[in-house]
């Protein structure tokens, strides 16, 4: 359930258009969605459907030609590419930049470093003099979000940020992610991988062509089969695999529209596991 109406939204998008040339087609058409604390929305869809330019709105980095965007809460941006935010000579002279801008200095600006170093999952005392250069992908993608970190952002704006991951650091990418969500930090999530969105996200908003195709929960979105189909989108295995049980009488009302593929498994393991063969 989404907080009452008399909760400020962390960000709100209200009939947002957007086009790059003046006689070309809109990037993005009539789009609205809120983002509350707390949340994590996964934005979805296509190469060139839009997602990318509706984050630069909210990240202040483009202006709306029409609509509206209200932002209410300090915003971090992790672009997709790493590459594009690393232009210090090392880790700790990148992590630092964010901080310093805002001021901070002596102490204070030494352990912002290390608070971001550490909840993105490097070890400062190994990566502090690291040259930039001598950084693997996923490395550079923790310097990245280390720097973003640093700032204590309200908000994250993140930009398929497990695209080319190895499957083990991107399992713990999306476990820093959901870490960082359960503290309440409220996130923003560009990707057109579905298990990544189902990893993370309690609400979809699928873009096509600029417009939105669909803004709600996780169940609505895998309930909508036409929806699916004109995606070409099979709900991630363990979602499919749930449906099936449930259908044939195993419970599962334990569990929320926002739950993980992880706390799915358990339930099923456990019910394998139980007196009644997991059937109610």
């Amino acid at each position: 359930m989404r907080p009452s109406h008399a909760i400020q939204p962390d960000i709100v998008v209200e009939e947002l258009s957007h086009r790059y040339a003046e006689e070309g087609p809109c990037s993005i058409e009539e789009v609205s969605m809120k983002l509350y604390r707390g949340e994590c929305i996964a934005v979805l869809g296509g190469t060139g459907s839009g997602k990318t330019t509706l984050l630069l709105h909210m990240a202040g980095l483009l202006f709306p030609q029409s609509g509206r965007v209200e932002v209410n809460r300090r915003v971090g941006l992790l672009f997709q590419r790493p590459e594009d935010q690393l232009f210090k000579p090392t880790v700790e002279e990148d992590v630092a930049f964010g901080p310093r801008m805002q001021g901070l200095q002596g102490d204070e600006l030494n352990e912002r470093v290390r608070y971001g170093c550490r909840v993105a999952g490097l070890d400062y005392r190994r990566f502090a003099g690291r040259s930039i250069h001598t950084l693997s992908g996923g490395e550079k993608r923790k310097v990245a979000l280390a720097g973003v970190l640093a700032m204590k952002p309200e908000v994250l704006l993140l930009d398929e940020p497990t695209a080319g991951l190895d499957p083990m650091t991107r399992r713990e990418f999306l476990r820093m992610i959901r870490e960082l969500n359960g503290t309440g930090i409220s996130i923003v999530l560009i990707t057109h991988h579905i298990e990544v969105a189902d990893a993370l996200a309690q609400h979809f908003l699928v873009l096509h062509r600029g417009q939105v195709l669909f803004h709600g929960d996780k169940t609505s979105f895998y309930d909508n089969a036409p929806l699916l189909e004109r995606l070409a989108i099979r709900p991630p295995f363990v979602r499919r695999l749930t449906r099936r049980l449930r259908s044939e009488g195993w419970d599962f009302s334990n569990l929320s529209d926002s739950s993980s593929e992880e706390s799915l498994l358990e339930t099923i393991r456990g019910q394998l596991q139980g007196p009644a063969g997991g059937r109610g």
